[in-house]
């Protein structure tokens, strides 16, 4: 079988701070340190556009996809200002937040709800079809920038993380915290996995991944467990991202490896169909040669 050669996308010169596919797995964005928003296809492995979005290098920034509205999805980006630009890769708006947005990230079953969060530690919740600024503004700790912002699939849950490294699960439905610890080194770049009656975080933690588990049940009394650690990068683990209904976690780590951890079943799984792939190429290359 022929070995697959890699493909590198060479458009941004600065640090790549975040990137996201969209619905039909041909576009993908990408965002730097250098400022500018870039949007990808696939299919020519080429930069269709790229956007200015904030000043180079002196910002990381943050962007989000609505993946909710797939006639029109917006991009909201954080700049290093009070503005909010909402991007739909033909013309830019923008939303003010009352200080300097860190996190954005849209309500994953409404697509016209946007949530951030600012340098002051306020959480503020957007409706973007009207002006009149946010819907509603909670200071969750005050002078605690908010570096980072997910929600659950029904939008009842926020798992925040502060720039002191605590994370925090917030009950949007009755405005309260439920949770928080401290924990050293968090990022911002992690991932949520609700399939099923708990609410599971992946949190890049150093080297390592923290694997932290919540009950849904917005009845009982909160408490995060530890549900393992994943170890096996080499150096800094920069982000997380999990894969829906697949059970599938993917971690990208300072020392340029990209691991993917899934339990057993799923392995097995994965394993039987690179087998099977591997023996229809085989058969083919021997119809060819009988050709």
């Amino acid at each position: 079988m022929r070995r697959k050669s890699r493909v590198y996308f060479s458009r941004h010169k600065h640090f790549v701070t975040g990137c996201q596919w969209f619905h039909d797995i041909r576009l993908f964005l990408s965002v730097s340190t250098g400022g500018d928003l870039t949007a990808w296809d696939l299919n020519r492995l080429s930069a269709l556009e790229t956007y200015r979005v904030s000043e180079s290098g002196k910002w990381r920034p943050q962007l989000h996809w609505n993946d909710v509205e797939k006639s029109n999805p917006l991009v909201a980006i954080t700049d290093g200002s009070n503005q909010i630009p909402l991007f739909d890769l033909r013309q830019g708006s923008s939303i003010t937040d009352s200080s300097v947005v860190r996190a954005v990230r849209w309500l994953p079953s409404k697509y016209h709800v946007l949530f951030s969060g600012n340098n002051d530690g306020q959480l503020s919740v957007y409706d973007i079809r009207s002006n009149r600024g946010a819907l509603s503004t909670k200071t969750i700790k005050k002078d605690s920038c908010i570096r980072a912002i997910r929600l659950s699939s029904d939008g009842h849950h926020l798992v925040l993380v502060l720039y002191t490294g605590t994370v925090m699960l917030y009950d949007a439905i009755r405005d309260r915290r439920k949770w928080s610890e401290k924990m050293s080194n968090s990022l911002d770049q992690f991932a949520v996995a609700d399939e099923g009656s708990f609410i599971r975080v992946a949190l890049p933690v150093g080297e390592d991944i923290e694997w932290i588990r919540f009950s849904k049940d917005l009845s009982q009394e909160c408490r995060g467990f530890l549900c393992s650690t994943l170890s096996g990068h080499l150096s800094r683990v920069n982000a997380c991202v999990y894969r829906n209904e697949s059970q599938q976690l993917y971690s990208a780590g300072a020392d340029r490896n990209v691991l993917c951890w899934a339990p057993e079943c799923e392995r097995n799984r994965l394993h039987l169909e690179a087998e099977t792939a591997k023996r229809i190429a085989t058969t083919n290359d021997w119809s060819d040669d009988d050709d």
